[in-house]
């Protein structure tokens, strides 16, 4: 964050952040110190938060690990590849014409990411 508003000040572009009234250089250009500091404190604190949460996730995990909780998918969660394709024909059918990807998930309501997935077939 620092850094992008430092290269931001570099350019002379000010940048006003609307939540807490700050703009980064005053009316003639020059950086204003106040908005550093805040924004300097306020990045820190966004930063330590992040790293709580984490702590906290991760504890949290562990936790339910310990009381003989498992984490992630549920088994046989995942397709094969014979009823992936199956499901998919329509994709695969318009991916094999040269259909764009994104013309694709309009047509079909399919996301970009499983069109994706499914070239990876073909």
């Amino acid at each position: 964050v620092l850094t992008a508003i430092e290269k931001l000040n570099k350019a002379k572009v000010s940048l006003y952040i609307m939540n807490y009234n700050i703009e980064t250089l005053t009316h003639d250009g020059k950086i204003n110190p106040m908005s550093q500091f805040m924004i300097t404190i306020l990045a820190e604190v966004a930063r330590m938060e992040r790293k709580t949460i984490k702590e906290r996730m991760e504890s949290g995990y562990n936790n339910f690990r310990a009381n003989n909780g498992k984490v992630g998918r549920k088994t046989g969660y995942r397709k094969s590849e014979e009823q992936f394709l199956e499901q998919y024909k329509d994709v695969i059918r318009l991916l094999k014409k040269g259909v764009s990807l994104r013309d694709i998930s309009n047509a079909t309501g399919i996301s970009v990411n499983t069109i994706r997935k499914c070239k990876t077939f073909i």
